[in-house]
């Protein structure tokens, strides 16, 4: 019925309330006319009230808060939206004021009060409209915090029946402050904004108004987005669904040019619920719209109705809609009835049109078959909603209706009060009749006597008498109670909460002001039903759990991994305990894995139910695993924040690793390791090695964090090696039994040095062989180092070659182990003639001095040298020289040659250009020594090479001189320096 809602969330409030005194009334003459042109809407058309008689005095007065004008139908609700303790009542004009009134810890007053019509106007409303002044305000509001900032808002819808001509529509608006007391229109409000009924036969046509709604609005997640959803039907001939934002919900809404059966709207509020067990609410609503398959359908019979059932998405849920035998005025409840497990519907029918028969209560399971023993017959029509409540203790909601209609004059159609049991049973005592006249309003279900037992509280008058509220026993006796009554009309269900956190229960109903009575009834009494549709969200919900604290988090831990520690078990199992909730106790967790460590949980997580405390999860690999979950009561709260474990860090792949190891190795072998590990990071390594290619591994080096060793085993064999690395993780590498990483040959002997340029740049794979062939030849490495190994106590020469290099002879004569064997690899376009001496003679070269100049067998490489020498009782010389040009095509001319010098005297190169010279003094040297000078200033000419050796008298002096070139050095190795690449924080 209009005015009476639902809602299938909770206020996220703890609303506790201190009782003061009594607040004096604001004194307001009250016209003794009273000929309130209350409508009363039938199936075809509106007829005005009976005159009402002004108030004179109270049975039990009750504090009163004054407003603008009367209140009907909009059923009062409370919440805390300044966290102060206390709950606030919010309810409706019928002058379209929206009222919110304050408890300060001694007094009730107005906090704040609106005129509706201003924020309508603002929002564009037709200013044609015949009323744009003020609203109307038929619907009960809900309160809930739609998008989760931790402000309650309020929404309500105005404008009333379409036939008042006054704009309508839902409007939101947000707590804002309680210095002073302030609200906001919410932007995205109001909706829907049409104008399609109002004028003509049965409103049927637009009046220029945005249509009035006169039902009450829901509030659900509907989507499973975490916010709440705004869900209404309207007379408009749509079902409609907004978001916190005013924006529609996808597929809304519910009308017949969207593609749906729907004809007709309605006055029934819905009720939500999770019908089908998917995690979501659905919404459950009556209609006036006949039965009906859609466009191209045969022509629906109107004396019949339907009450839908439609998922978020705007689907039906499977079994619905249903057919009744008329309208459906009432707004349906659920719960529960017969203890199966799912939610029923049950609603009341009428009033009846022409061919219709509303004298019904219907009961429907979850998927829209009759519950046994359902519908249940009644003496008149039921526009009113029912309540849910276990009346006789079987643990089961019993329903409570009753059936009448409002401003009915005597005699009253239908004054009985019904309560059966799930399975369609009469509850003892019933039906009964509370007072000659009853309101078609929700009944209240409550402790309200503290005697364990549920009284029904109902709205009734008895004429000639007061206005009030009827208390009936859970057997249908009348209690004499008579608390809640005023010498005026009241035309909408009670409120029944502890509103100023005294401990006892306050009852609030609007009519000529805004009634509060103070009840002796402690407020921890049964209350399953303490306001219209249930609860401030309006659920019309047995099973919505007035529940406002959020649950204690369970605390998480994991028996196969330890948060932050790297593991190759892939395998995750979590374990929770230690959540708690003392009022509606656990339903279930929201969690989810991933790599967020501050993901916060809402609704559309995955679910685990309360039975649940472990799962287990195979994860990739990753560093940053992370499980969090979030406890959720049985009235849908969630934990204040969500429970995080890890990082859980994965790591399934093994490491790689590759040994290295010379070819060769002289008595023993340097042997270097290096891995990578993608995950975790390598740990350590094992090192194998084993003699021949077929013999056992064994394990040379185990569990080491070092990057090399040196290996020394018995020589002749060739030695392999490979590395296993371990990561962090505990993954091991394997490797097949013939795989290996390096080989060495170990031997007895070996000769080892450097091949360079004429220019001592180091020359990379250079072929060094040796004479006769040893095992293995070898190439220089980038340094221009070589090492090449026997086992022979022979005697070896050694030939070095390389493209792009002159020849060179071998160096001879060589034998056991030696070092430091370097070669110079000459110019490829040497323009020495008989430089390196090899034709055994000074061919090309020219001798002078005192001194000794022969050829000599004592050479750096090949077989001969050149030999300077003196001694004697005077000073004596010795020289050899060439000429040779220096051609402008030779690049970066060098002139390069290797010496010894021992004994006295000194030594020199003379180079003579045709306009000057250049003098190089030599080093003593017992050693062979290589030198060389850039003759580039000499380009394009022809020079004379001298080397000098001279002494004085007395003096005995020693040079020789091998592998004299003049050329383009060749390229070596050279170091390639690639920049350093630094990123900006």
């Amino acid at each position: 019925m209009a005015g009476n809602a639902t809602n299938r969330q909770r206020s996220r409030h703890s609303a506790r309330y201190r009782k003061g005194g009594e607040l004096a009334v604001k004194t307001r003459r009250l016209n003794a006319v009273f000929d309130l042109l209350l409508l009363l809407i039938t199936g075809t058309g509106w007829r005005t009230a009976p005159p009402l008689p002004p108030p004179t005095s109270y049975t039990a007065a009750p504090i009163s808060v004054a407003t603008q004008d009367y209140i009907v139908q909009s059923s009062a609700v409370a919440a805390d939206f300044n966290g102060n303790g206390y709950k606030e009542i919010v309810i409706g004009g019928v002058d379209g004021y929206l009222y919110v009134v304050a408890y300060d810890g001694a007094s009730w007053s107005m906090a704040w009060s609106r005129q509706t019509a201003i924020d309508l106007n603002a929002a564009g409303a037709p200013s044609t409209c015949t009323t744009t002044d003020k609203s109307d305000i038929r619907s009960s509001a809900a309160i809930g915090d739609l998008n989760n900032d931790g402000r309650l808002e309020i929404v309500v819808a105005t404008g009333g029946s379409p036939a008042y001509h006054r704009n309508g529509g839902v409007l939101v608006y947000t707590f804002n402050s309680d210095s002073p007391w302030s609200f906001s229109a919410v932007p995205g409000w109001p909706q829907p904004n049409t104008d399609d009924l109002g004028s003509g036969s049965g409103m049927r046509n637009p009046d220029g108004c945005w249509d009035g709604i006169e039902g009450s609005p829901a509030l659900g997640d509907l989507t499973g987005d975490g916010n709440l959803e705004v869900v209404i039907s309207s007379l408009n001939r749509r079902i409609y669904a907004w978001h916190h934002n005013g924006a529609l919900v996808d597929g809304w809404p519910i009308y017949r040019y969207n593609g749906d059966a729907l004809l007709r709207g309605g006055l029934s509020s819905p009720a939500l619920g999770d019908l089908d067990g998917d995690g979501l609410v659905e919404v459950v609503v009556g209609t006036n719209s006949p039965p009906w398959g859609g466009e191209g359908s045969p022509a629906p019979d109107y004396s019949k109705a339907t009450v839908w059932a439609i998922n978020g998405d705007s689907t039906n849920v499977p079994g619905w809609p249903v057919e009744t035998k008329n309208n459906i005025y009432s707004s349906p409840a659920l719960g529960d009835i017969d203890g199966d497990g799912h939610l029923e519907v049950v609603v009341g029918s009428g009033p009846s049109v022409e061919g219709g028969d509303g004298k019904w209560v219907y009961a429907w399971n979850h998927d829209g078959t009759p519950v046994n023993g359902w519908p249940k017959p009644t003496a008149g029509d039921v526009v009113a909603p029912p309540a849910l409540g276990d009346l006789d203790g079987d643990g089961l909601p019993d329903v409570v209706i009753g059936c009448g209609r409002e401003f009915e004059t005597s005699p009253a159609s239908c004054t009985s009060l019904y309560a059966w049991r799930g399975n369609g049973t009469a509850i003892p005592g019933f039906p009964m009749t509370p007072g000659n006249f009853t309101q078609p309003y929700s009944p209240i279900l409550v402790d309200y006597d503290g005697d364990g037992q549920l009284e029904i509280l109902v709205l009734k008058q008895d004429q000639p008498g007061p206005w009030g509220v009827a208390v009936v026993e859970h057997n249908g006796v009348l209690s004499s109670d008579d608390t809640i009554q005023v010498q005026s009309f009241l035309y909408n269900a009670p409120l029944v909460e502890d509103l100023d956190s005294d401990g006892k229960l306050e009852a609030v109903m609007g009519g000529f002001a805004i009634y509060i009575w103070d009840l002796a009834t402690s407020a921890g009494v049964s209350r399953p039903w303490p306001m219209f549709h249930h609860d401030a969200h309006r659920t019309g919900n047995v099973a919505f759990n007035l529940d406002t604290t959020p649950p204690q988090n369970p605390t998480v831990s994991s028996p196969s991994h330890t948060a932050a520690l790297w593991s190759n078990d892939d395998t995750v199992q979590v374990n929770w305990s230690g959540a708690s909730d003392d009022e509606s106790g656990i339903a279930g967790y929201y969690y989810a894995w991933n790599t967020s460590a501050t993901t916060s949980l809402g609704k559309g997580a995955a679910w685990a139910d309360a039975a649940v405390s472990s799962l287990q999860r195979t994860l990739s690999d990753g560093a940053n695993w992370y499980f969090h979950i979030r406890a959720v009561n049985g009235a849908g709260l969630l934990a204040e924040d969500t429970v995080h474990f890890g990082p859980v860090k994965i790591d399934t792949v093994p490491p790689v690793s590759q040994a290295s190891a010379p070819a060769c190795a002289v008595l023993s072998a340097a042997v270097s390791w290096r891995g990578s590990d993608g995950s975790s990071g390598l740990d350590s390594y094992n090192v194998q090695v084993r003699a021949g290619s077929s013999g056992p591994w064994t394990t040379w080096q185990s569990g080491t964090t070092a990057a090399s060793g040196v290996y020394g085993g018995a020589t002749g064999p060739i030695y392999q090696f490979r590395s296993l690395a371990r990561d962090v993780a505990g993954n091991v590498e394997t490797k097949g039994e013939d795989v290996f990483d390096a080989q060495t040959w170990l031997t007895q002997y070996g000769f080892s040095g450097t091949v360079y340029t004429v220019r001592e740049q180091p020359v990379f794979m250079a072929h060094v062989t040796a004479t006769p062939l040893t095992s293995l030849s070898a190439a220089t490495d980038p340094q221009g180092n070589y090492l090449l190994c026997h086992e022979e106590s022979t005697t070896y020469a050694l030939d070095v070659s390389r493209s792009g290099f002159g020849p060179l002879p071998p160096m001879r004569h060589l034998m056991g182990t030696l070092s430091d064997l370097d070669f110079y690899l000459p110019p490829l376009d040497d323009g020495v003639q008989n430089g390196q001496f090899e034709e055994g003679s000074l061919n090309g070269w020219s001798a002078s001095g005192s001194g000794t100049v022969i050829v000599t067998d004592t050479a750096h490489t090949g077989d001969y040298a050149a030999e300077l020498s003196g001694r004697g009782t005077a000073a004596w010389q010795a020289a050899i020289s060439q000429t040779v040009a220096v051609s402008e095509m030779v690049t970066e001319p060098t002139l390069s040659w290797m010496y010894r010098l021992g004994g006295g005297g000194s030594a020199w190169v003379w180079v003579e250009g045709q306009a000057h010279g250049l003098s190089l003094p030599l080093t003593p040297s017992l050693d062979w020594s290589h030198a060389w000078v850039d003759l580039s200033a000499f380009q394009g000419q022809d020079v004379e090479i001298a080397f000098h050796l001279a002494g004085a008298a007395g003096e005995s002096g020693q040079l020789l001189v091998d592998e004299v070139s003049l050329g383009t050095p060749g390229r070596g190795a050279e170091r390639i320096f690639l920049p350093l690449l630094l990123r900006q924080a």
